[in-house]
């Protein structure tokens, strides 16, 4: 009879178990279904950065039971927007190189939330700008040909109006200071077609290059010291100077070349040496063929001046053949160190830069069959041995000069084609690692104008700012007014963005 009675609680407790532990399952499978969910998960995209704005992304997070979703923003543990709806946001007024965090939080009218975790860092400032200038206030054209930058850090733009010189100071935000157009009696005509004005700052002003001249302004633009080079090689002579720079002791050196004014031929370069107080410490004229000329120079750790240009033979049968390039280099007392002659085709030299690994890029290009012209870039050391060198097709850029970048990159400026009807051209630059590898190239529109970049200078905020003349051209010939030539001036960072 006892064990009848144990056996019948036991079954009665094992049932009562089982009768609990369903009730239990059931009571939690309702409290599941009530429950409301937080919005799903999502991802946020940091979209554009720059030195003082960035814009995040978001995907939208979805509410499992429909319910309406915002989204509050913080930054750097503060909150900067509540309750919006929109899938983006912009912070603005950040600091510059600034390493910055945040998060997003989704909503539902439950307060049930989601979080989304962003990071970003910003980038350096670069002042960017594009600015025009009148070349005179009769506002007619002109031509640009060189531009240099003070210790200040103001422009100097120098070129071609009406025959004569002209010389804009700009400061560095890009508004102008000055502009001064400068006149000699004695102008040739033959030596005013397309010919450069080169222009580098110095400490009382600037000074330039105009034919057989070259001159000295102070700060203010006005005249100071000129000498003609005439003097010196003779009044039956043309003169055509084309760069100039101060050596390491602070002496002027001017370089370019002459020609008999009656025979218009056998042309030598020639090789000025000034001292700081302007006297003549020598004077050369080179030549290592039947026509030579220079055309840019850069002075070396050793105080030795490297010149780059073209030398001709003259040919038996025809006048000249084979335009090659002439690199040789002088020491202080304009002495030839070494010469070497070198290019294919008919070979045109345009710039020599020092690079900060103490070689040399010479800037050029060669024309060759049916007159395609190829773009050259050469590195070479001080011996005038080649490191590398690379040729350029014309279809990516025609070259007008070139600056090496706080960073060793080079930068080459120019235009897009020579090729296109009614003149059109568009502003070309291409950038290069110090190895010649192509890093990018980027163009500057403006349709239906003659633009190219003229001439270049870095920046010491490791940017480059390019100078370039703007004629916009009209189908119709009546239509006078249609031209509105301009300077332009483009303030670049590194990544070549103007805006």
């Amino acid at each position: 009879m006892n064990f009848i009675k144990i056996l019948f609680l036991s079954l009665l407790l094992i049932s009562y178990s089982c009768s609990s532990d369903d009730n239990g399952s059931n009571i939690l499978t309702e409290e599941t279904y009530d429950e409301n969910q937080a919005p799903s998960h999502f991802i946020t995209t940091v979209d554009q950065v720059t030195d003082s704005k960035a814009v995040i992304i978001w995907e939208a997070a979805i509410d499992p039971e429909n319910d309406s979703v915002t989204y509050d923003i913080y930054l750097e543990g503060v909150k900067i927007a509540t309750e919006i709806e929109q899938l983006s946001f912009t912070f603005e007024n950040l600091e510059e190189l600034k390493n910055y965090t945040g998060f997003i939080i989704a909503r539902d009218t439950n307060g049930n939330e989601t979080r989304s975790e962003f990071h970003f860092i910003t980038f350096k400032y670069y002042l960017k700008f594009l600015k025009t200038y009148d070349y005179n206030l009769d506002k007619e054209g002109g031509e640009v040909s060189s531009i240099a930058i003070t210790q200040e850090g103001d422009y100097l733009i120098a070129g071609i109006k009406s025959r004569y010189p002209f010389v804009v100071k700009i400061n560095g935000n890009g508004d102008l200071i000055w502009n001064k157009n400068f006149h000699f009696s004695d102008p040739d005509f033959y030596q005013t077609l397309n010919r450069p004005v080169e222009v580098i700052a110095s400490s009382t002003g600037a000074l330039f290059t105009f034919q057989h001249y070259v001159v000295e302004i102070d700060q203010s633009g006005n005249k100071i010291w000129q000498s003609d080079l005439r003097d010196i090689y003779g009044e039956n002579q043309y003169i055509l100077l084309e760069s100039l720079n101060f050596d390491n002791e602070n002496n002027l050196v001017v370089v370019g070349n002459r020609m008999h004014s009656d025979l218009m031929d056998d042309t030598k370069a020639i090789a000025v040496k000034f001292s700081p107080q302007k006297n003549i410490i020598w004077a050369k004229s080179l030549e290592i063929d039947y026509y030579n000329e220079i055309i840019d120079f850069v002075v070396d750790d050793n105080n030795n001046l490297m010149m780059f240009g073209t030398t001709t033979l003259k040919h038996p049968v025809e006048n000249y053949s084979k335009h090659k390039f002439w690199l040789f280099k002088l020491d202080e007392n304009g002495n030839k160190i070494f010469e070497k002659k070198f290019g294919l085709g008919h070979c045109i030299p345009l710039k020599i830069i020092k690079t900060k690994d103490n070689n040399f890029i010479l800037q050029g290009s060669w024309m060759g069959g049916y007159d395609v012209v190829t773009g050259l870039l050469v590195k070479t050391n001080g011996n005038g041995e080649f490191i590398w060198e690379k040729d350029i097709d014309s279809s990516l850029i025609y070259q007008f000069s070139i600056v090496e970048l706080d960073n060793s990159d080079i930068i080459i400026s120019g235009m897009d084609s020579i090729n296109r009807p009614m003149g059109y051209s568009f502003v070309r630059y291409i950038k290069y690692t110090s190895n010649g590898e192509l890093v990018w190239k980027k163009t500057g529109i403006f349709e239906y104008s003659y633009t190219a970049g003229v001439d270049l200078v870095g920046n010491n905020d490791g940017g480059f700012t390019m100078v370039s003349d703007f004629h916009k051209y009209s189908y119709n010939p009546f239509d006078h007014n249609f031209s509105n030539p301009k300077i332009m001036l483009f303030k670049l960072d590194p990544d070549g963005n103007y805006e």
